[in-house]
């Protein structure tokens, strides 16, 4: 038996996605003090969804995606669901770009994580609007959009270095 066919080994490269996706989502829901100035904040959870779902599409559970999005809704001040609806929503377009991309590396990933991004916080934006019958006022949309596009090339970069050591962890 090979290294690479050991149970940790496999292990270890198929909760690294989901751990990931889940702490960034955790830090997400907690507001980074560092940014809490600008009342408006990186959006690490969909970061994590996006560049994991590009690097690796089998690794990153729907099932967790849905959970995560109820908890973040349930903490949250929006409507049930609307979470839950956009990571899906976020993992199925993102689906969609990695089969038309040729290899998920930082460049090419940053480029189009832009209007995935934009995509997503105005699906947001509309179905907050939708469900409270009434759109509410885009206030830091447009703020944490370009924050969180300059801090994806940081994540992605971690998110990389963090693959790498996960690949060879034996847990």
């Amino acid at each position: 038996m090979s290294a690479t066919d050991r149970p940790s080994v496999t292990l270890g490269r198929r909760i690294v996605p989901p751990v990931c996706i889940t702490l960034a989502t955790l830090l997400h829901l907690a507001r980074l003090p560092m940014v809490e100035w600008l009342s408006a904040a990186p959006a690490l959870n969909l970061i994590a969804i996006y560049y994991w779902t590009l690097a690796r599409p089998n690794r990153v559970p729907f099932w967790l995606l849905f959970v995560l999005g109820l908890i973040a809704d349930s903490i949250s001040t929006a409507p049930l669901g609307v979470h839950a609806l956009l990571y899906f929503g976020g993992y199925l377009l993102a689906r969609m770009i990695r089969r038309r991309m040729e290899s998920p590396s930082l460049l090419p990933m940053w480029g189009v994580f832009a209007p995935w991004l934009l995509v997503l916080l105005l699906g947001e934006w509309l179905l907050a609007g939708w469900q409270r019958e009434a759109l509410p006022p885009l206030g830091a949309l447009p703020l944490q959009w370009i924050i969180s596009i300059f801090f994806y090339p940081l994540l992605h970069l971690l998110f990389d270095r963090v693959l790498t050591y996960g690949q060879r962890w034996r847990l």
